[in-house]
């Protein structure tokens, strides 16, 4: 995959210009600019390419996004598996016509697959083209029938597959979870895994065994949206829509001030995602794309009418190039 593969297909404004040059830039000063663009800086300026559902072939909404070993892109969508080359767009079946909900990719570039009632991976075919492959059998016979696969991890000790009634992980063996009351939404931050369970609060897995966190109380019931690194070594940012975000350390929580705290309560935070420079892009279903720097000052924002096909952003991702994705509610964007 190369840059080239990205043309914008109509001209950038200077607002939207500049949005994109906050997310490649770590410096606050020219994040904080308010005056246009000056003209000598227009020329070859990032982009943003948008992919309608008629472009790629499938359903409008897109709820995953990973990047292989290769530079092949990877959606989740409601018809199947949506593979992208850089200049092909293909779609992937699941079995039974299964809705894809989440994907993760290991670090060989293996990309596994969570879906409605199915689990699997991708393994390329006799021609060397990727097809869906279940390892429902894998599973106990008696834990094979359930909902969504809400989030998928690739982790050491094996692939986690969360729905609301269970977590598996399927590993050398294969291990299962059950709530007391109901999962919500799972989160892997480095090698570690979060859990809210509703009525319980927020749990993480040491030892194989899901714990409630110092304070995870608080959460039992207030639905948990994003969990990111926090801005030193160690913590979490753990992101709600009406208790703000939370700073834990291991130990603690305490709050996490953001210049966008009303806005995600309003615009209903969705997503969120570090990138590589440290700061972080949160999605939200009504409000589009939030940019905030590691201590929570708001760099950007790009909504519809920047350019986006919808507002409602459910997935972020950032590939080799340094490109951001984004899964939206309807179709898919990527900012150069």
């Amino acid at each position: 995959m190369n840059k080239g593969d990205f043309n914008p297909a109509r001209p950038v404004s200077w607002r939207l210009a500049l949005v994109f040059l906050v997310f490649l830039s770590t410096s606050v000063g020219l994040a904080r600019t308010t005056s246009p663009v000056p003209p000598a800086l227009e020329t070859g300026l990032p982009a943003l390419r948008t992919f309608t559902p008629k472009e790629y072939g499938a359903s409008a909404e897109n709820w995953s996004i990973v990047q292989d070993h290769r530079g092949v892109i990877y959606v989740a969508n409601r018809e199947g598996v949506l593979e992208f080359d850089g200049v092909r767009w293909r779609l992937i079946r699941v079995a039974k016509g299964a809705r894809v909900r989440s994907l993760a990719v290991d670090e060989a570039g293996r990309v596994y697959v969570g879906a409605f009632g199915e689990l699997g991976t991708l393994e390329p075919d006799a021609t060397g083209q990727m097809q869906f492959v279940s390892w429902l059998d894998r599973l106990p016979p008696e834990e094979r029938d359930f909902g969504a696969v809400e989030r998928t991890f690739a982790t050491p000790e094996g692939v986690v597959f969360t729905t609301f009634t269970r977590i598996f992980r399927v590993g050398p063996k294969v291990e299962v979870w059950k709530p007391r009351t109901l999962f919500r939404w799972a989160f892997q931050v480095g090698n570690r895994l979060f859990v809210r369970e509703v009525d319980r609060g927020l749990l993480e897995l040491v030892e194989g065994t899901w714990r409630l966190i110092p304070g995870g109380e608080r959460f039992a019931k207030e639905g948990v949206y994003v969990m990111l690194p926090g801005p030193d070594s160690g913590t979490v940012v753990i992101g709600t829509r009406t208790l703000g975000f939370q700073l834990f350390d291991g130990r603690s929580l305490r709050p996490f001030i953001t210049e966008a705290d009303a806005a995600m309560q309003r615009d209903l935070l969705y997503y969120g995602l570090r990138l590589a420079n440290g700061n972080l892009a949160l999605g939200t279903s009504l409000g589009g794309l939030y940019l905030l720097d590691p201590r929570g000052r708001l760099l950007a924002r790009i909504t519809k009418a920047d350019g986006l096909l919808d507002s409602g952003v459910y997935a972020i991702a950032q590939d080799r190039q340094g490109g951001v994705w984004m899964g939206l509610a309807k179709g898919l964007a990527r900012a150069e």
